[in-house]
């Protein structure tokens, strides 16, 4: 869009561990452009083959948030290939067919927790993208006060967007970013 100021790329392309293949010319573009540039990554519960790869040893919950930092340790290193350093990344949290969450709610916040965790120790600041439906079913409703959300309208338009902004999002505090 000519008249955009930023913009948010993706990492991923569908799921964790699978990086954007499209990112290289997107930064490129955003440079040539002068934007401002967010990033965002879908994170999704790990394969077997991936929790075994990333999750080490220990309690399962234990394991989950090692792939979750791993998952935003990829991301991370795409970030560097790409030579991108956003303000924000925001961690996708919806459902995904290929590989789809957890029943136990506890064990897909062990795994976000540990994407957030891995973002902050490297000096990221982080949001979720989510929607209600979706956030519930995923972390039973969890609320995180301290951690900024992104929220999608639909197809609203701008008015139910910026409302949207004056009221509580599905983590519990008002958005950050709407879109429509």
């Amino acid at each position: 869009m000519p008249s955009a100021s930023f913009v948010v790329l993706g990492l991923t392309d569908g799921g964790s561990f699978r990086p954007n293949p499209c990112l290289p010319h997107q930064v490129a573009s955003v440079k040539s452009r002068h934007l401002w540039a967010g990033a965002y990554a879908i994170s999704t519960y790990p394969t077997p083959a991936q929790l075994t790869r990333y999750g080490g040893t220990g309690t399962l919950s234990t394991r989950l948030g090692r792939v979750g930092a791993a998952e935003a340790g990829f991301n991370i290193s795409t970030l560097t290939r790409a030579r991108l350093r956003p303000p924000m990344v925001w961690v996708d949290v919806e459902p995904n067919s290929r590989t789809p969450w957890s029943a136990s709610v506890h064990n897909n916040n062990a795994v976000i927790d540990g994407v957030i965790a891995r973002y902050k120790a490297s000096g990221f600041r982080t949001g979720i993208y989510s929607y209600n439906k979706a956030w519930k079913a995923i972390t039973g409703g969890r609320i995180l006060p301290n951690v900024a959300t992104w929220v999608p309208a639909g197809h609203k338009g701008g008015v139910v967007a910026a409302a949207t902004c004056a009221v509580a999002s599905y983590a519990g505090s008002k958005p950050l970013l709407t879109q429509w």
